[in-house]
């Protein structure tokens, strides 16, 4: 079987084995880790068959995931309220109706107490042996122990659902972020009720994703101590994607970019032994496999242009000006030497955080630097750092500016 080349696949490990879904049956696949060899998982199957269509037997599930050493499977577009779990321990074992039954038969929500879920499946997330969370569309679920001994599925919300079957992740505490449809939400290990994150900062942004062309992925990162949202389009775009971190010391957003073939449109974590191999591994619509190497002076050769711009100065009032009279910055004494400082002017905040062209520009040296003396008039500035040179690093140390006031606010700047 050929995985498809677009939409979503998904994969599990399990047994020494990796299973792939991507909506078909005919692609249900496995990669045995030991021989390295890829197979039909519905060829190899022994007992019962993996779910299908019934009136388009072609269709098949397109969300994996492992629950207590059962593979679960759910997204069959004729069936999308069920899901369907193979016996613990034996990805390959599917009857449903074995002669000799037991707690680790092979169940499916059709014919177990627990029922099938009153929304449609959108997401699994499995939580130790204990929970599984199911994300419909509009709704919450979790299921409790297992469903062949007496587990049992509540429901979470009836508000809050989930965007896609990958739009979620855990921080190292065991707290599950999410994305719904209004926004990024958290369920901490004592809480009640989930919680939005996001609320009243990116309420617009979060709600205007166009779910029909765009997949969202979630992945903590430990290292940098906060959640990568990445929303990516199905197809690769003609412009590069706008995408987010929330760092989860400072309870902000910031917002990321990528040069658009990288996407990403897949990604892993690597956990390896050694934490020099530790990694997130993201995928590209050109097929290649990359990732952050906190280490490297340029990108594949070309140079990395980052910049940063602190929070819009505005001492003045509505109708008064002020005056920069001095400022003062101070880099990275380890850093490199090609470190810019720009400055730009505007009559209102909104005006200066668009504006393009600096009304004054210098580069610094790295380390400590001397005052600069520049007298800027106006109601609103704003200071860029920014370093486009290859093969530099560079970092803020500290600042500082003089203002005064400098009378009405005049017509022009």
């Amino acid at each position: 079987a050929i995985l498809r080349t677009s939409g979503v696949v998904q994969s599990q490990e399990a047994f020494q084995n990796v299973f792939f879904v991507d909506g078909f049956k005919d692609n249900y696949s496995y990669l045995d880790l030991s021989a390295g060899d890829v197979n039909d998982w519905a060829t190899d199957v022994t007992a019962g068959t993996l779910p299908q269509g019934t009136v388009n037997t072609t269709q098949g599930c397109r969300i994996l995931a492992l629950y207590r050493g059962r593979p679960v499977m759910a997204g069959l577009p004729e069936d999308p309220h069920n899901w369907f779990m193979g016996r613990s321990g034996d990805a390959f074992d599917w009857d449903y109706s074995p002669p000799t039954t037991d707690a680790l038969m092979p169940v499916a929500g059709n014919n177990a107490d627990a029922g099938k879920l009153e929304d449609i499946i959108s997401a699994l997330i499995p939580y130790q042996d204990d929970l599984l969370f199911m994300g419909g569309d509009h709704s919450f679920w979790v299921m409790r122990g297992d469903p062949a001994a007496g587990g049992q599925i509540d429901n979470v919300s009836r508000q809050i659902g989930i965007v896609g079957s990958l739009a979620y992740a855990w921080d190292p505490f065991g707290t599950l972020f999410w994305m719904a449809q209004n926004g990024l939400y958290r369920f901490s290990p004592n809480s009640a009720q989930p919680e939005l994150v996001s609320k009243g900062r990116l309420d617009k942004t979060f709600g205007n994703i166009d779910l029909a062309v765009s997949n969202v992925l979630l992945s903590y990162d430990r290292d940098a101590q906060g959640l990568h949202i990445y929303i990516s389009p199905v197809t690769e775009p003609a412009s590069a994607s706008r995408h987010w971190f929330w760092d989860a010391r400072t309870d902000s957003f910031w917002p990321d970019e990528f040069p658009i073939v990288l996407g990403p449109t897949a990604l892993h974590v690597y956990d390896a032994d050694d934490p020099d191999d530790r990694a997130m591994w993201l995928g590209g619509y050109d097929g290649y496999v990359r990732f952050m190497d906190k280490t490297a002076l340029n990108d594949d050769t070309t140079a990395i242009d980052s910049f940063f711009s602190f929070p819009i100065f505005h001492p003045g009032s509505p109708t008064r000006q002020f005056q920069l009279n001095e400022c003062l910055v101070n880099t990275d004494a380890d850093g490199g030497a090609s470190t810019a400082l720009s400055i730009f002017r505007g009559h209102t905040p909104e005006e200066v955080a668009v504006e393009t062209i600096a009304i004054f520009t210098k580069t610094l040296a790295a380390g400590r630097n001397l005052p600069i003396p520049k007298r800027i008039r106006g109601n609103a500035l704003r200071f860029m750092l920014r370093n486009q040179a290859a093969g530099e690093t560079w970092a803020y140390e500290n600042g500082s500016a003089k203002f005064v006031s400098a009378g009405r606010m005049r017509a022009g700047l």
